[in-house]
């Protein structure tokens, strides 16, 4: 977890805050191209989904587009014109893209030390890459298909325009959405229930708020499920910081 980064908007975020990379599926909508022509590959899709999805890219501080014929290419790599979706192909070809796509963001996260990766797209893109999330210590999110709020596309692109949900404005990813993944990331503080305990009697406030106790009381080490744990740091977080006005930084 980086105290300083930014993203590729260029805001300078000076908090503790995961390092996030965002994925997004390809559009079918294309600018048309002469041949030989190329674009960066963010500007080669052209619908207002795409558009939108894009957004929340920027303000990530990664960004990759998933293409059912490039495979994982980031967002400013030049691409043609192409005509290929995941529909179009036959099991054993997207299994065969899921393994190639998951084997190169193994290699992006391990090289560049992403926290969490957010994977924005529709069921026929994620569901392929999900069973390959355990084999990359990242926490994954998939807030299309976790969020309540999200039933359709029109909902996906308010979720995607919506600044609370953006990286660069949260400290942990249980804060963007649920996290599916099963690997406990290194950014987990493990000390988070032994730090300014002098200061702060973190199961009073939650007791106080009528939390139950089997959510409130942490772990001084992550154990059981992923998405267990990060749900209590946000029961954490919140209390902290709306009822007691601390600075969660400096609780981290």
């Amino acid at each position: 977890m980086a105290t300083e980064q930014a993203t590729l908007e260029g805001d300078v975020i000076e908090e503790p805050r995961p390092k996030v990379l965002t994925v997004v599926s390809c559009g079918e909508t294309k600018q048309a191209l002469e041949d030989g022509e190329t674009v960066p590959a963010r500007e080669l899709y052209s619908s207002s989904v795409h558009t939108c999805k894009d957004r929340y890219g920027r303000h990530s501080h990664g960004y990759y587009i998933a293409s059912a014929k490039f495979g994982l290419v980031r967002h400013d790599e030049d691409l043609p014109y192409y005509d290929q979706t995941l529909s179009e192909m036959r099991d054993a070809e997207i299994q065969a893209w899921a393994e190639d796509v998951t084997d190169e963001l193994y290699e992006i996260v391990h090289r560049d030390g992403y926290d969490a990766v957010v994977i924005i797209g529709g069921e026929d893109y994620v569901t392929p890459l999900e069973p390959h999330f355990d084999g990359i210590n990242a926490a994954f999110l998939t807030p299309w298909q976790t969020c309540e709020d999200v039933g359709g596309v029109g909902e996906g692109m308010s979720w995607c325009n919506d600044e609370d949900n953006w990286p660069e404005n949260v400290h942990h990813p249980a804060q963007i959405e649920t996290v599916v993944s099963p690997v406990a990331p290194d950014w987990v503080p493990d000390e988070i229930a032994e730090v300014r305990d002098d200061e702060i009697d973190y199961e009073a406030i939650l007791e106080q708020m009528g939390v139950p106790r089997s959510v409130y009381t942490l772990p001084t080490t992550p154990d059981g499920e992923n998405r267990e744990w990060l749900d209590k740091l946000a029961v954490l977080q919140d209390a902290v910081r709306d009822e007691y006005d601390v600075d969660w930084s400096e609780v981290v």
